[in-house]
Order: structure tokens, then sequence, then C-alpha cells
């Protein structure tokens, strides 16, 4: 069964095109999930390093197709483009030259379990911004799958420690963020068993707030296609 773990919130207030987080120690063979928040930032192809070259990322959800908090701040989402070869300590560098920000959050996740990596670790997710103060719900295209685990992020532009209640049978792993100006992270997990397509939050929304929610693919990774040639 895959399983995720959460990675310390890193989170800056400096004003700058570049921000690298803590050094952090992950399994081998892990895969990780990256949301990152970049505040009065419009850029619409950030990069995600990390610090031991042992994967690429790939960008799944660039936040410029909707607002993704207030103008001119978008949440990303990066997946890496293969497993971990090793349980090495590492950091994380968030690159949005072009148009530097006055502020960054990264909430990491390390997911063990997986055989798929880069876009194709990715069943299925789905975007939803808030302009009013109803309760969070975020759907899927369709129905999850019991095996695959679930994460859900949400971005808040109006707190800095947002502590919204997490979905029922969901962990809350990260809640925190900065002020001036006021930007806010909290994100959930659910390893297994969600079985549904709507996820539906304990709090309510706040005025220019998103959830992005996404399903891992957690079954094996496709054989490479095999061919046969007779000669005679």
């Amino acid at each position: 069964m895959a399983t995720t773990t959460a990675v310390t919130l890193y989170t800056s207030t400096t004003n700058a095109s570049s921000y690298t987080t803590a050094s952090f120690t992950p399994a081998a063979n892990d895969l990780l999930v990256v949301m990152a928040i970049a505040t009065a930032s419009f850029l619409q192809s950030p990069t995600l390093t990390e610090s031991q070259g042992e994967t690429t990322f790939t960008l799944v959800y660039d936040g410029v197709d909707n607002i993704s908090l207030k103008t001119g701040d978008r949440m990303y989402l990066f997946v890496a483009n293969s497993l971990l070869a090793s349980a090495t300590a590492r950091t994380l560098n968030f690159d949005c030259t072009g148009d530097a920000a006055s502020g960054c959050i990264l909430a990491t996740y390390r997911v063990s379990g997986m055989s798929k990596t880069g876009a194709a670790a990715i069943r299925q997710k789905t975007f939803t911004h808030w302009t009013d103060t109803s309760t969070i719900t975020t759907t899927f295209a369709s129905t999850c799958l019991t095996g695959n685990p679930t994460i859900t992020y949400w971005g808040d532009s109006t707190s800095t420690t947002p502590n919204k209640t997490a979905p029922t049978n969901w962990t809350r792993n990260h809640n925190g963020g900065y002020s001036n100006p006021s930007t806010g992270c909290c994100s959930c997990t659910r390893d297994s068993g969600f079985t549904g397509d709507t996820i539906t939050w304990g709090s309510a929304g706040a005025i220019d707030s998103s959830v992005i929610s996404i399903e891992l693919d957690a079954g094996a990774a496709s054989a490479p296609l095999s061919f046969g040639f007779v000669i005679g």
C-alpha cells in the first residue's frame, strides 16, 4: 500500500526568485509530491529541483488558468519524474525567475509504495477557487479507487495559520504561512479507503482561497512492450 509522509512545511517572506527548503531525508524509492504557493507572482512555468539530482519534476498544475488566490498569487503542483535512488539528505529549490515572488510556501510529501512517476502518478486532479465563505468541497471527475492515496491542499489568502478542519477520515499534516501579505496553507492526506468523488473539508472557505486535490495512482507501472521477430 502506498503511504504518504509529510515533510516540514517551508515558508519564506523573502522577496526573491528562488527559495530553498531546509534539508530533509526521505527513504529510498520515495516519490516526492510538492505544492508551491508564490505570493505576488504570475509565472506560468516555475521550476522545482532537488539537490541530489536524483530526479526532475513535472509541473502538473500551474495555477494560471484560474485565479489561485488573490490576484497575482499562484498555486503550483509538482510530481517527481522518478523514485529517489537513496535515503540521502537533500533540499528542494523552487525557482520563479522571470516574476519574483514576495513570499513562498512549499508543502511537500514523500510517498512510499509507488511505481508510477511524473504525470502518470496522478490518476486525477481537481481545482476549486472560492470567493465566498461556503463550505469547501472539491469533486473529481470519477470516483477514487480504494487503494489510492489522496492529497488535498488548501491555499488561503486571509490567514497565516488557516487551521482548517480536515475532511472526515483525512489527516491534516501541514498548517502554516506568513503575514504581509497574509498567505497560508493546510494540507491533508488519506492513504486508502476513499471511494467517493467529492472531498468535503470541515471548514468554510475564505474570500480568495483555493484547493488542489489529487488522487495518486498506486497501481503497477505498465510493462514495456516486447516485440518478437521470426527470421526464416
